[in-house]
C-alpha cells in the first residue's frame, strides 16, 4: 500500500474517532508500518478493512492481545465437548483454553493454529527466519510437539507475527473460506458481509462504519 502520511491520518483519526490514547498510536504506527510494506496489499480499502478489524477485535487497543477471559472460561466455551470446540478442531476440553483468541484478528482453535503454522513459514519466510533467530527456538503455534511449549500459542502475540496472520488469513480465506477479494474489489466494495471474512456477520455494521472512516482517514492521508 501507499505511503501514508502519519500527521494527516492521526489528525483524521482524532476527528472521525475523537481522543487517541497515549498506547494506540505505536499500535497503530506498526500496523500502518506493516501495511505500506505488505507488496499483497495493494487496494487501500484493504487496508481500510483490516484497521476496522483490529479495531473491534483487539478491544480499540490495536495491539494483538488474547480472548479475555479465564482458562476454565475458555474450556466451557471452546473444549471439545461443545459444538463450536468440534468446529475449531479442539481434540480435549484443555483445548479450548491452548487455542483460545490471540492476535489481531482473534485467531481461535486448533484448526487455524495448526493452519498458521504450517502456511506462515511458506508465505513469510523472512519474517519467520527472524522470530526464530530472536528466540532461540523452531516457530510453532502448537502445544505438545517439541519440548517446554505450553507457551508456543502466544507467538500470535508478537505484533509482526499476528499482522502477518492476519494479512494471509483474510486474503486468502483461511478462516471462514471467505476473503477480501470476495468483497472489495475492482467492481465492488460491501464493507458489511466482509465480516464473512472472519465471523460471520457478529458486530458486521459497526465493523463497516469502522471501515468507511478509515477509508475517509486513509484517502486523506495518502
Amino acid at each position: 500500500m501507499q505511503t501514508i502520511d502519519r500527521k494527516k491520518f492521526f489528525d483524521g483519526y482524532r476527528q472521525r474517532f475523537g481522543r487517541l490514547r497515549t498506547a494506540q498510536v505505536p499500535a497503530i504506527e506498526f500496523i500502518l508500518t506493516s501495511l505500506e510494506r505488505d507488496r499483497h496489499i495493494e487496494d487501500i480499502r484493504w487496508g481500510a478493512y483490516m484497521l476496522a478489524t483490529t479495531k473491534w477485535e483487539t478491544g480499540d487497543t490495536f495491539r494483538p492481545i488474547k480472548e479475555y477471559g479465564t482458562r476454565q472460561y475458555f474450556i466451557k466455551r471452546y473444549g471439545s465437548q461443545t459444538a463450536v470446540g468440534k468446529i475449531l478442531g479442539n481434540d480435549t476440553p484443555e483445548e479450548g483454553a491452548d487455542y483460545a483468541g490471540r492476535g489481531h484478528t482473534q485467531n481461535t482453535g486448533k484448526n487455524n493454529y495448526e493452519m498458521l503454522e504450517r502456511e506462515l513459514p511458506k508465505a513469510y519466510p523472512e519474517v519467520i527466519a527472524r522470530w526464530e533467530v530472536q528466540h532461540g527456538r523452531k516457530f510453532d503455534l502448537t502445544v505438545g510437539d517439541q519440548a517446554n511449549d505450553e507457551h508456543d500459542p502466544d507467538a500470535l502475540l508478537d505484533p509482526e507475527i499476528s499482522y502477518i496472520a492476519m494479512s494471509y488469513a483474510m486474503r486468502n480465506g483461511k478462516y471462514t473460506g471467505k476473503r477480501l477479494s470476495h468483497y472489495i474489489n475492482s467492481a465492488t466494495c460491501n464493507y458489511l458481509l466482509a465480516r464473512k471474512i472472519i465471523n460471520g456477520q457478529d458486530q458486521a455494521k459497526r465493523i463497516a462504519d469502522f471501515a468507511e472512516t478509515f477509508e475517509w482517514i486513509l484517502r486523506r492521508a495518502a
